[in-house]
């Protein structure tokens, strides 16, 4: 078996968001294609620090979550590529290699990784400068979500007689998700009507102790959308995102009608109770 760092040269893996112009991988000789043993896992506070000292972490277990910025390479033995652990700052750059060739990955996949230190990897960017990140072995890859690795849920309720019908034209309030920086709410529409069904996320209004909320529509995390023009016998599902509320009560109202003038349709409202 050939030695990981050679692997990585051949991949052509190299660090920075351009192609790289020299990559120095003196000292990883030893490091061995072998899978990677279970050790004492890294705290949060230790992996920042690996961040800037990987040495001192060499055969300890780290789980992370990223989001891969570079076309993976793909050999025989494995899946090599480099991922964003700071998503949203573009930074903590880390090298993963696992050791699955059949791994379905593209980038800006999210992922989950559990796997060992294995040091520094070295190299140089486009401009020339000297890049150093922590190398990781991986032992379980994961594919994942923006919602699970960038803004994941703080409290999730599933709320309950959520379901509103008018003229055969049903939709239901599947989930909430408050998060940090955005409250998600899952709808599913049914059309079960005989004309044209439309309901636009835009005109949602979100209403909790007296103050009024709009949409607000997370062009990065690339969420499914309600479709509109929903034909008869169609189903349509999807997320509207609106700014960070408090983990209570509040209200949603939904304006909605058909392409049949006869049917006077009343905003669909929901009530929702938070524990």
């Amino acid at each position: 078996m050939k030695k990981i760092l050679a692997i990585l040269v051949s991949a052509g893996l190299c660090l920075g968001v351009a192609a790289c112009t020299s990559t120095d991988l003196s000292g990883f000789d030893e490091v061995s294609m072998s899978q990677p043993q279970k050790t004492e896992a890294l705290s949060d506070s230790e992996i920042k620090e690996m961040y800037s000292n990987p040495e001192k972490f060499v055969d300890r277990t780290v789980t992370l979550t990223g989001k891969v910025f570079s076309s993976p390479e793909t050999d025989k033995d494995g899946v090599y590529f480099q991922m964003f652990h700071d998503t949203e700052n573009h930074d903590l750059n880390t090298v993963i290699a696992y050791f699955d060739p059949a791994f379905d990955l593209q980038s800006n996949d999210y992922i989950k990784v559990t796997g060992i230190v294995k040091g520094t990897f070295e190299g140089s960017n486009v401009f020339g400068g000297s890049v150093s990140v922590p190398l990781i072995v991986a032992d379980t890859l994961e594919k994942s979500s923006y919602a699970e690795v960038v803004s994941p849920a703080l409290k999730t309720i599933t709320p309950i007689d959520t379901s509103i019908t008018q003229y055969n034209y049903t939709v239901s309030l599947t989930k909430v998700e408050f998060a940090k920086k955005e409250t998600r709410l899952y709808f599913k529409v049914e059309n079960a009507g005989k004309a044209t069904f439309n309901l636009y996320s835009f005109n949602a209004k979100l209403v909790q102790n007296g103050r009024q909320y709009e949409e607000e529509t997370n062009h990065d995390a690339d969420y499914p959308e309600i479709q509109s023009g929903l034909l008869p016998g169609v189903t349509t599902e999807g997320i509207i995102t609106f700014p960070a509320i408090d983990q209570a009560d509040f209200q949603v109202f939904l304006e909605a009608h058909s392409d049949d003038y006869d049917e006077d349709f009343e905003a669909y409202i929901f009530d929702v109770s938070v524990e």
